[in-house]
């Protein structure tokens, strides 16, 4: 015999097998109606090369700093771009109200957009610091070997007697 805890989990279980016959299908997706292309998405052009100027980088690498951030932009930027059509894409299947469509869309461009403008400030402010921070060890390494350089003490020694 069957504890009460045992009958109910039995019933429980032949109940939940035989909800899926109980449910209506799924709406099927619509295959004469095609997907609208996502619209594109408008970024702010981000740039860091005025915060560069203010500190004492050569302009080589200056110019080399700011082509990796445009680099890693345009990489951001198509990133977006393709996971809003991803995730656009199968919502226009099932969706047939275009106006809740467009309500989605809308609602997906601004949070895309934003998350973009978050993770490009993101990496502007550690690319700034990774140079602060390699300008500052360049500082300390010169002023603990005394602007000599990679040179020895003997290096140094020989170079003073001369």
């Amino acid at each position: 015999m069957l504890s009460p805890e045992a009958h109910i989990a039995t019933v429980s279980r032949a109940a939940l097998a035989r909800l899926a016959q109980l449910l209506p299908p799924p709406p099927a997706p619509n295959p004469s109606r095609r997907p609208p292309p996502p619209p594109t998405l408008v970024f702010r052009q981000q740039e860091i090369s005025r915060a560069l100027s203010r500190t004492s980088c050569t302009p080589s690498t200056a110019q080399t700093l700011v082509g990796l951030f445009e680099a890693v932009q345009a990489k951001l930027q198509a990133a977006s771009q393709h996971r809003l059509a991803q995730t656009l894409a199968p919502l226009s299947a099932v969706e047939d109200s275009d106006e809740r469509y467009e309500a989605y869309q809308q609602a997906l461009v601004a949070r895309y957009t934003r998350d973009y403008d978050e993770q490009i400030a993101d990496v502007a402010c550690r690319m700034l610091r990774e140079v602060h921070l390699a300008m500052e060890r360049a500082a300390q390494a010169f002023a603990d070997d005394g602007g000599r350089g990679s040179f020895s003490d003997e290096v140094v020694g020989l170079l003073e007697r001369a």
